[in-house]
């Protein structure tokens, strides 16, 4: 089986969180959905900042699906405002 830099990532990612399974759930999809990231090389835009996120920064958007301009989305991002204690 042929392996890319992507899939790589993604591995490693899945090493970092736990396995496919808590991927999976993670991400609210199927243990089979993260396999066929893998298979593709490329994991869904819309999953890339959860998998950062959770692995806190060690795997990046970039690295997990290159064909988003994630430059550009992080620097046109609305600041994130901390919780306000109440």
């Amino acid at each position: 089986m042929r392996t890319n830099v992507h899939s790589d990532e993604l591995r490693r990612a899945i090493d970092e969180v736990g396995g496919a399974v808590a991927v999976a759930t993670l991400l609210d999809v199927s243990r089979h959905a993260v396999y066929d990231y893998i298979r593709r090389g490329r994991v869904p835009p819309e999953h890339c900042p959860t998998i950062e996120r959770y692995t806190s920064g060690r795997v990046r958007c970039e690295r997990l699906n290159p064909s988003v301009d994630w430059a550009y989305l992080r620097a046109h991002a609305a600041p994130v405002m901390p919780e306000q204690e109440g």
